[in-house]
Parts: C-alpha cells; structure tokens; sequence
C-alpha cells in the first residue's frame, strides 16, 4: 500500500519544470492555475451587472479557503507532519481539503458579499464553478506531486478530477434555470458530498484510520442541504 506522507513525493512529476533555476513544483502551479481559471468562470457565469463584483468577491475569499483547505488537511494528517513541522506551510508539498476551504470561506463571504452588495445565493451559484474548476487542476497538480493518493491500483485523484468534470458539465447545463438562488451550489454540494462518502473508501488513509473527517464532513453538508431542496420540492 502507497504511503501518504506528504513529502514522499512518488508523484508522476512533483516538480513541474525550472525556470533561470527557480524550481516550479506542479501541485502549487496547478493550484494556481485552478484559482484563476475557476475566477474567470465564475465571472463569466455570474449577472452581467454583478461579474466584475463576483470577481473580487472570489479573489478575496481564495485566501482564506486556501488557508482552510490546508489547515484542514494538516490537521487530518498530524501522524505525516509530526516532528517536520515546516512541510504543513512549503507549498511545493501539496495537500489541501476543499472542505476546509468551505468552512472558511462560507461564513466569511457573508459580510463580504454585503459590501459588494452580491446577493448570497448568486454568487454562491456562481463559486460553484471556481470550486469544481479548481477541483479538476488541484487533482491534477496531486496526481502529479503524489499526495492524496488512493489505494493500490485505485488513482483516487483521477477520480476526483473526473467526478468534478462530471460536476461541472451538469452545473453548466443547469446555470439559469435552477429554481431559487443558491440551489445550484446546494445541489452541487450535495452531490459531491455524497460521491465524496465513496471516494474517500479509496483513499490510502482510509484503510488505516476507519471513518474519515471528510466522510463526517460529508454527512454534515448532506444533512444542510438536502432539507433545503427538498422542501422546496414539496
């Protein structure tokens, strides 16, 4: 069975290329990459009137989900960081949880968004497509750096990249016809937390630590949004 520590860096490529001999590693790069593109596609999917606003709403709040989605994933791999303390903040070393990034970012949007005068469910519509673009270059960058990694033969990663196309395409296919702001992201949460309760059964650290903080996760973001749309059902 791989090893998740984060340094083992058994990836396809951890360091991308050298450029006038700065080493570029491919996870921050892909991350990078992920923040701008999943940026321009909440703009574009935002109201004309509101994009340019969406747009900076989204470019202050990727600070802080980066911070969580990091934060959380130390903290959910305190046995590979113990005694190499400094990996937990080396960008080269890859690992992030979206959900941390989540817990962050949601409450903090809200006065955000009140001085931008963004209505909440609008843009949340609209991060719905920085969150699942970013999901499919982020996988990618872990694929390549070799943090988290599934079981034998089982690429986790790729998994995740693909569930997040699959994600994307139907949340394109149902941008402006969804029945009341803030369905579109309640119903793409739902559904990547419930793939995100079978994905999480391929993951290495699975087999060794039971039920997972994100499996947790999950169950909490299922039971938050669910009511919501299915009382809007009825």
């Amino acid at each position: 069975m791989p090893s998740s520590r984060p340094s083992d860096h058994a990836g396809l490529r951890p360091l991308l290329l050298t450029v006038r001999g700065r080493e570029l590693h491919s996870y921050p790069c892909l991350l990078y990459l992920g923040s701008v593109a999943g940026t321009l596609a909440a703009a574009a999917a935002a109201p004309d009137q509101l994009a340019a606003r969406v747009a900076l709403a989204t470019t202050v709040l990727i600070v802080p989900a980066l911070v969580g989605s990091r934060l959380l994933y130390v903290l959910t791999h305190l046995d590979a960081y113990r005694g190499r303390w400094r990996l937990a903040v080396r960008r080269s070393a890859g690992g992030g949880a979206m959900y941390g990034g989540l817990i962050l970012a949601l409450p903090l949007s809200v006065p955000l968004l009140r001085v931008l005068d963004v209505p909440l469910g609008t843009y949340w519509d609209a991060a719905v497509f920085v969150l699942l673009v970013g999901m499919i270059f982020t996988r990618a960058g872990c694929l390549l750096n070799g943090c988290c990694r599934g079981t034998r033969r089982i690429p986790t990663s790729v998994l995740e990249a693909a569930l997040a196309c699959v994600l994307l395409a139907g949340a394109v296919a149902l941008h402006g016809r969804v029945p009341f702001d803030g369905a579109l992201f309640l119903g793409a949460l739902a559904a990547y937390a419930t793939a995100r309760l079978a994905l999480d059964l391929t993951r290495a650290e699975r087999w060794r630590r039971g039920f997972t903080v994100a499996q947790a996760t999950s169950l909490c973001a299922l039971a938050s949004t669910l009511p919501v749309l299915l009382l809007w059902l009825k």
